[in-house]
C-alpha cells in the first residue's frame, strides 16, 4: 500500500497488510513522528527467528481517500528495527488502537469507524497468513504485575482497555496479558467482597419430600392468639407450602411444628427414598433432641453456610411472597396488626392454590401434590364485613338482631367453616352460617372500632340483685353478653376463648368491666376459725407482710401475727425431728 507523502522526492514507502502480525513493525526510522528508544524488545517472526528491536513509538500515515481527500492514519506503537524486510501493519492493532478495520474481497480498503473514510489499497501489496503469527512479541520490558499495580489495581479487562486507548504504555508479552486478579495478595487483602450466588438451581426434584427448606422469621407483634413468630416448610418439587405459628423461639417448639408436618403429609412422603430437611444454623435448628428426632425418622438434614442465605433461597424467598400480601390485607381491610397470624395463614392457602413457574405446564402447588385442580369458589376478601347468626341460645329475647357484623379471618384449618371475629362478643369462633360483604370492611382504630354498628341494649332497672352464678343451687347458666352497655368499641383481643358469665330471670346485662359486686361485706374464716368482715373496696394485697418480729409487733395487725406465729411454732414444736433450745 503506497503512502501518499508530498514532501518526499524519493520513491514512496510500501507497507504490507498483515492479518497475522500482532504489532506493527517498521523498518524506516523516517516514518516515526514519535520515537522512545528505551522500551527495546524482541519479537518472532515467522520462521521463529528473534529480532531485537530498537524501540517503540508512534508513526503517521497520510492516505487517500476513495474522494482523493488526504487523511491521516496513526499507528499506535509500532516497533522498528531495520532487520525487517517490509513494514507491517497488524490488523489486529489497526483495529484496537485506531478502531479501523480492514477489508478484504473484491475490493480491499480501510474503514475508519468514526468518520467512515475508505483508503483503497491493491492486493499484490499484502500478504494474508492464516497459518500463524507473522510477528509477535517476546520478553516484555515490564510485566503484568508491574502495570497492574501502577495503575491502583486495576483489573486485567481494564487494563487492557487502557492499553489500547492510552499512548506511552510499555508493551508487555502475551504471556503476561491473563494474569489473574487473583494472584495479587493486596487485591485479595483490601478488595475481597461477596461473590455471587447462582440465579437457579441446577438440581432437579422428583418427588416430595427430596427436599424441604425451611426458615423462621420474627419476631412480630404479638398476635391476638399470642405468637410472634411464624416457621415455613415449603417442598421443594412441588412448591407447597406450610406456615405454622410459634409463642417462642425454641427447638422444642420446632420440633413439635415439624412432626405435625411429616404427620399432615405423611401419604405424600416416600417410604423407600431419601427424604432431606434444609435449614439454616439457627439455634432453634440445631438442638441435639431435634437431631435425635430426625435419626428416628430416618430424614436427613442439611444445612446452609454461615452467613449466607442464598444457599437457603427457596425458604428465605417464602417469606416476600407472604408477607407482601399479608401486610396488603392488614391494610386493605383496616385491621389491627395483631391479626397478623390468620393473615398470613390466608396468605399461604393463596399461594398453593396459585399457578408457578416452578412447574414446566404453570400448574399450582396444590394440583402438583394431590393431583387435582383446586375449588377456589369458597374463598373471600379477607377482613372484609360478615354477618354472623347468632345462635338461639345466645339471643336475649325473642326481638332481639338475629346477626352480628363479624370480621372474617380466613379457613378454619379444622372444620369446613370459616373463623370470624365477632366485635360485640369480643371473640373468635368457627361459623358456617355467614353473609359476606365483600366491600365493606370495619375500621381498627387505637380506641377501637371506630364504624362498628351499635346494637341497642334495654335500661338498666334499679335495686336488681346480680346474682353469681356460684350463688345458684341448680347450677344452670343462662345465656348473657358480655359486653359493655354503653361501650360499643372494641379493642383487639389477647385471647380468642372468653368465659361468658351467665344471668337468670329479667336481669339486664351486665357490664364485664364492673369489678365491684353489690354485697355489703364478705365474710371469710380467720386461722382461728373465727368470722372476719372484709370491706370489697379494700385491696388485700396492701397488707405489708412483715419481715422482722418487731414489724409484727408494731403493726395494726399486731393481734393476729401473733396469733399466726403461736399456731406456727406450736406445729413445729410437735414434729418430733425438731428440739426447743434456749438463747
Amino acid at each position: 500500500m503506497p503512502v501518499h507523502d508530498p514532501k518526499r522526492k524519493r520513491r514512496p514507502k510500501s507497507f504490507t497488510v498483515d492479518s497475522g502480525a500482532t504489532i506493527h513493525c517498521i523498518n524506516d526510522m523516517s516514518l516515526f513522528t514519535d520515537f522512545d528508544p528505551s522500551k527495546q524488545v524482541n519479537v518472532v517472526v515467522a520462521n521463529k527467528q528473534v529480532l531485537k528491536c530498537h524501540g517503540v513509538g508512534t508513526v503517521v500515515l497520510p492516505l487517500a481517500d476513495s474522494s482523493g481527500v488526504v487523511k491521516n492514519v496513526v499507528l499506535h506503537n509500532c516497533v522498528y528495527s531495520p532487520a525487517f524486510s517490509t513494514n507491517l501493519i497488524s490488523v489486529k492493532r489497526l483495529w484496537k488502537d485506531s478502531r479501523v478495520s480492514t477489508h478484504f474481497g473484491s475490493k480491499n480498503y480501510l474503514k475508519c469507524k468514526f468518520t467512515g473514510s475508505k483508503f483503497e489499497f491493491s492486493p499484490d501489496k499484502y500478504a494474508f497468513n492464516h497459518a500463524a503469527h507473522s510477528v509477535r512479541k517476546h520478553t516484555p520490558s515490564t510485566d503484568m504485575s508491574t502495570l497492574h499495580a501502577r495503575f491502583g489495581h486495576l483489573s486485567p479487562e481494564r487494563l487492557k482497555r487502557l492499553m489500547q486507548t492510552a499512548h506511552g504504555l510499555p508493551s508487555t508479552s502475551q504471556q503476561h496479558e491473563h494474569t489473574h486478579k487473583h494472584d495479587c495478595d493486596a487485591c485479595n487483602a483490601g478488595g475481597s467482597h461477596r461473590l455471587p450466588f447462582p440465579k437457579r438451581s441446577s438440581q432437579k426434584f422428583t418427588y416430595f419430600g427430596e427436599r424441604i427448606s425451611s426458615d423462621l422469621c420474627g419476631p412480630f407483634p404479638k398476635s391476638v392468639d399470642g405468637y410472634q413468630y411464624a416457621l415455613c416448610f415449603v417442598d421443594s418439587f412441588t412448591n407447597y407450602l406450610d406456615v405454622f405459628l410459634l409463642k417462642t423461639k425454641s427447638a422444642d417448639e420446632v420440633k413439635a411444628c415439624f412432626h405435625t408436618y411429616l404427620t399432615r403429609h405423611k401419604p405424600h412422603l416416600p417410604t423407600d427414598k431419601p427424604i432431606r430437611w434444609h435449614t439454616d444454623n439457627g439455634g432453634e435448628f440445631t438442638s441435639r433432641d431435634l437431631d435425635e428426632f430426625c435419626d428416628e425418622f430416618a430424614v436427613r438434614r442439611s444445612f446452609s453456610v454461615p452467613y449466607a442465605p442464598p444457599q437457603n433461597s427457596h425458604a428465605e424467598r417464602m417469606w416476600r411472597t407472604l408477607l407482601r400480601p399479608t401486610r396488603i390485607m392488614l391494610a386493605h381491610a383496616h385491621v389491627h396488626e395483631s391479626f397478623w397470624s390468620y393473615a398470613i395463614l390466608h396468605a399461604t392457602s393463596i399461594h398453593n392454590i396459585l399457578p408457578t413457574h416452578k412447574h414446566p405446564t404453570h400448574i399450582s402447588p396444590h394440583e402438583c401434590l394431590y393431583h387435582e385442580r383446586p375449588d377456589v369458589s369458597k374463598f373471600k376478601v379477607w377482613g372484609c364485613v360478615t354477618w354472623w347468626l347468632v345462635p338461639d341460645h345466645e339471643l336475649p329475647s325473642k326481638v332481639s338482631p338475629r346477626a352480628l357484623p363479624a370480621v372474617h379471618l380466613g379457613f378454619d384449618p379444622v372444620r369446613n367453616g370459616y373463623l370470624v371475629y365477632i366485635p360485640h362478643r369480643n371473640r373468635i369462633t368457627s361459623a358456617h352460617h355467614l353473609v359476606f360483604q365483600e366491600h365493606k370492611f370495619l375500621h381498627f382504630t387505637e380506641n377501637g372500632i371506630s364504624n362498628l354498628p351499635p346494637i341497642p341494649a334495654p335500661p338498666r332497672k334499679p335495686k336488681i340483685r346480680y346474682d353469681e352464678e356460684r350463688d345458684d343451687p341448680s347450677g344452670e347458666r343462662g345465656s348473657d353478653d358480655d359486653d359493655d352497655d354503653n361501650d360499643t368499641t372494641n379493642i383487639p383481643p389477647q385471647d380468642q376463648r372468653e368465659t361468658r358469665v351467665g344471668t337468670y330471670g329479667p336481669n339486664p346485662q351486665r357490664a364485664t368491666r364492673n369489678t365491684n359486686p353489690n354485697y355489703a361485706e364478705i365474710v371469710i374464716d380467720d386461722v382461728n376459725m373465727q368470722a372476719l368482715s372484709i370491706n370489697p373496696d379494700e385491696k388485700l394485697s396492701d397488707i405489708q407482710i412483715p419481715d422482722t418480729y418487731e414489724q409484727a409487733t408494731s403493726s395494726r395487725f399486731r393481734d393476729r401475727w401473733i396469733e399466726s406465729m403461736d399456731l406456727i411454732l406450736s406445729a413445729l414444736l410437735a414434729t418430733p425431728t425438731l428440739t426447743m433450745l434456749r438463747l
